[in-house]
Parts: structure tokens; sequence; C-alpha cells
């Protein structure tokens, strides 16, 4: 099965989209990781997730390599 994946390496924002063989967004799956609490959550197929705690630079960009 084809597949389209599309990724942001924003260090902000960092995010990814799936979208399956037809490349239509309502059939694929986007997830992002944010700062702000009130979009950490699932908005149909987008996903928000909420970065976890970091000290300095060098453990952000470690979290967000996980």
């Amino acid at each position: 099965m084809k597949r389209f994946i599309g990724i942001d390496y924003s260090l902000t924002c960092p995010s990814v989209t799936i979208l399956e063989k037809d490349g239509l967004f309502q059939n694929g799956n986007s997830y992002f990781l944010t700062n702000t609490k009130k979009y950490a959550n699932k908005f149909k197929n987008v996903a928000g997730i909420l970065h976890k705690e970091y000290k300095n630079n060098i453990e952000r960009y470690e979290n967000i390599a996980l």
C-alpha cells in the first residue's frame, strides 16, 4: 500500500502527516507537538501532543527525537 508522509522538522511545533494511497487529507492522520495545553488534543484526524518538560534546548531536541 502506498502512503505519503510529510514531516515538519521545526523546533517549536514539529509535526508529521501520513496520507493513505488516495492522498486525501480526510483519509490520513496528522500529529504535532505543542507547548499550549489547549491544543494538546485530538481534532478529527489531527492530534496535538504536549511537549515534555525540558531544561535546555539539547533536552528539547532529545524529547522531539523520541
